[in-house]
């Protein structure tokens, strides 16, 4: 839902031409109507010549692929969000403010102009209302829309196609789109600040986050409450947010993942069933106080993320915080990138029982006596078992020189014969 263009739509060309107000049916009937089937997809709509192209997304190593439902419609719809009470997409026609329903086939069922809602061109807090290019289904089940440049949202109930709540709002947000979690409806204006909505008082906030500036259209939950931040440049900012009722919620970047740039995203996604990911790590090659790795060994960590059940997961991001003294440190594994000293990685569905592994190498550079650190998982769906989420803590144990052989030589040489200090670490090397 890109704030500066409110023209969306559908999925399927109209078979009739009853593009007005009333009930229209796609290509499809409401009693053939197929609903989707949810596995935690994300669903991206975007502005395709003078309709909407709906595709749906699959998470996978780095990235988001996406395949087209349906082919364009014939006319823009925006401020879409998945009814989970009925497994089809909803989204509001730009020309008429009628409701639409998108089904999993692309068949598109319009039901006329939403009641209740106010003429275009009415003034609202000093601007003009020209359409609804936010929306996201809140957990009352009505889907809650609104132009982020008027200081208004509408709740509406999509089976009767009246709008049944009206919240005036402190201030316009500046948002192109917004979801639900945590209690409250989230956005990002285009200076990458992140918009909290209170839907109970209108209360409008604006908080500094990690995000970049720049418009996001495209915005949705994962199943753990998750937020992501869709940016229509094309990449996927995964945001976790904490103490979200606060004078200062916490924002953190879990991860980014590329997909399709576009300036006129809208996006919407469906909870799939919660579902335990655990990770360990090991080290090679071994060593302990008794037999330390010598400065400048090479040394590989082996991350596994594995499916514990009960369901299938849509996709997770790794993270791990790298130690000091190791150096060049590199990684091949698809969907990982090495920021600094930190390891970040992103990966697809996962079935039940199956594993996703990750090696990254370094070099024990001889600056620190041990290697110690851990990597956690974050799965996009709710995770029953977290005590897993952490692995095992690995320590490599460095056999570190304190004075060089030669510099030793030369203060401490005895009868022409150098020799060098070495310190050792009192620590026992974790089990691997």
């Amino acid at each position: 839902m890109v704030a500066t263009r409110m023209r969306r739509v559908g999925m399927l060309t109209l078979a009739t031409a009853a593009l007005g107000g009333g009930l229209v049916f796609g290509a499809g009937t409401a009693s053939a109507a197929t609903p989707f089937t949810c596995t935690g997809q994300v669903f991206l709509a975007q502005s395709v010549g003078n309709g909407t192209q709906l595709y749906s997304g699959a998470f996978g190593a780095g990235a988001i692929g996406f395949s087209a439902v349906g082919p364009v419609t014939s006319t823009y719809y925006n401020a879409i969000g998945y009814n989970p009470a009925d497994n089809y997409i909803y989204g509001i026609r730009a020309d008429n403010l009628a409701l639409w329903r998108i089904d999993a086939t692309g068949a598109v069922t319009g039901y006329g102009p939403v009641t209740g809602l106010p003429a275009k061109g009415t003034v609202i807090g000093g601007t003009a209302f020209a359409g609804l290019n936010v929306g996201t289904f809140g957990p009352d089940g009505y889907l809650y829309a609104m132009q982020g440049t008027v200081p208004r949202m509408w709740a509406i109930d999509v089976t009767t196609n009246k709008v049944v709540r009206t919240i005036n709002l402190t201030t316009s947000p500046g948002v192109a789109d917004m979801v639900y979690s945590n209690g409250y409806y989230w956005g990002a204006d285009i200076n990458g600040r992140i918009v909290r909505i209170n839907p109970n008082t209108g209360g409008v906030e604006a908080f500094a986050s990690a995000v970049p500036g720049g418009g996001y259209g495209g915005m949705f939950t994962y199943g753990n409450g998750d937020i992501g931040f869709y940016n229509n440049a094309g990449t996927l900012y995964r945001v976790a947010i904490t103490n979200a009722g606060t004078a200062s919620p916490t924002f953190q970047v879990i991860s980014t993942q590329a997909g399709p740039a576009s300036s006129g995203n809208d996006a919407t996604s469906c909870i799939a069933p919660a579902t335990d990911l655990g990770i360990t790590k090991a080290v090679s090659p071994t060593s302990d106080e008794n037999a330390p790795l010598p400065a400048g060994t090479t040394v590989t960590y082996t991350l596994i993320v594995h499916n514990n059940g009960p369901a299938k997961s849509s996709g997770y991001s790794v993270s791990d915080q790298l130690p000091a003294g190791l150096s060049n440190v590199t990684t091949s594994t698809p969907g990982c990138t090495i920021t600094g000293s930190a390891l970040s990685c992103t990966g697809g569905a996962l079935a039940v029982g199956a594993d996703a592994v990750i090696t990254l190498t370094g070099v024990a550079d001889g600056s620190a006596t041990a290697l110690t650190n851990s990597a956690s998982v974050r799965g996009n769906e709710a995770d029953p078992n977290p005590a897993n989420d952490t692995s095992n803590e690995v320590v490599t144990v460095v056999d570190v020189p304190l004075v060089s052989g030669a510099a030793a030589a030369g203060v401490f040489g005895v009868a022409g014969l150098g020799f060098g200090l070495r310190r050792r670490s009192r620590r026992k090397a974790a089990a691997a």
